[in-house]
């Protein structure tokens, strides 16, 4: 699954908890990633919502980062089976 940055970080802001917290928001610094810092610690989301947290140069998979991209995935399934559920009038 990919997604559009626009919609990265429309699912972002809308998944996670304290979303006011999110600063640092840079669409422009890879092609196919959102860069951002939450809670003072700093992420890269794929438009593929894989989530790495930045730890200096580096990116790691912890913990932090897997439960923040399975919260991002299943918000955007939950919008998507409402969307059908829209659209099917269900």
């Amino acid at each position: 699954m990919e997604i559009s940055k626009d919609r990265l970080v429309t699912l972002i802001f809308s998944a996670l908890p304290y979303s006011n917290q999110i600063q640092n928001l840079d669409t422009q610094a890879e092609e196919n990633a959102v860069r951002f810092t939450w809670r003072g610690d700093d992420f890269r989301v794929s438009t593929g919502i894989h989530v790495d947290q930045i730890v200096g140069s580096m990116l790691h998979g912890n913990n932090i980062s897997i439960i923040m991209e399975k919260l991002l995935e299943r918000y955007y399934w939950n919008e998507e089976v409402n969307k059908k559920r829209a659209q099917f009038g269900t």
